[in-house]
């Protein structure tokens, strides 16, 4: 966004918002002045679009375009992430509900991918990997190498751990092929390797939540 300058990005929407404002294009001005709050957010001020967008949103509602209350969720997960984890993660979702009401694929792959991201970083793994392919294959649909490639960084963090501990005895278990296939850039096999970490991931879950039924008589599904 302009080259990293969030000030100049603040100011050219601002003017953006206004001319469209002054034409009649509420609409448009609408979203540039939710464009404004994103590049407040990056900037640093994330407290003061956090209030500007509760009006935002009121609006975008308002104006019964799902791609403008979907572009001001998205905005409000950005600008929630680093003080409220559950509450981003909801905005997110909710902004690739309405995204995929008009088949707004950039809205709904920008919403998931940032939700993969953030659950990478504070969320649960589990929900990560689930969501992780799927992502995947709607940015492939678009044509957009980075994002996927974005994507793929997303998950190595997620399992850095994983990586670390084998490096460190040398073990070569799932992690140290993840780094290996991601070096390849072997598309086939990473996205292979996510959904088999997805289904141990799953099965772990299930049996954890058989056993503990077994084990404690208070435990009923």
């Amino acid at each position: 966004m302009f080259a990293g300058d969030m000030a100049e990005a603040r100011t050219r929407f601002a003017e953006a918002g206004l001319r469209n404002l002054a034409e009649g294009r509420d609409l448009a001005a609408l979203m540039c002045e939710m464009s404004v709050c994103q590049a407040m957010t990056y900037a640093g001020d994330a407290a003061e679009a956090r209030q500007r967008l509760v009006g935002l949103r009121q609006r975008a509602r308002a104006s019964r375009n799902p791609s403008a209350l979907a572009w001001a969720l998205y905005v409000t997960g950005e600008a929630t992430a680093e003080v409220d984890v559950p509450s981003a993660l909801h905005a997110y979702r909710a902004a690739a509900e309405e995204a995929l009401k008009v088949d707004n694929r950039l809205f709904l792959g920008l919403a998931r991918s940032s939700a993969v991201a953030l659950a990478s970083r504070r969320g649960s793994p589990l929900e990560v990997l689930a969501e992780f392919e799927r992502v995947m294959a709607e940015w492939d649909e678009l044509g957009n190498v980075a994002a996927q490639w974005w994507m793929l960084l997303q998950i190595a963090l997620l399992l850095g751990g994983a990586v670390l501990t084998e490096s460190t005895f040398e073990w070569k278990g799932l992690g140290f092929q993840l780094v290996h296939y991601l070096q390849a850039r072997d598309f086939v096999a990473v996205q292979g390797m996510v959904v088999l970490l997805a289904v141990i991931v799953t099965l772990t879950n299930f049996v954890v939540d058989v056993i503990a039924a077994l084990i404690d008589p208070r435990v009923r599904y």
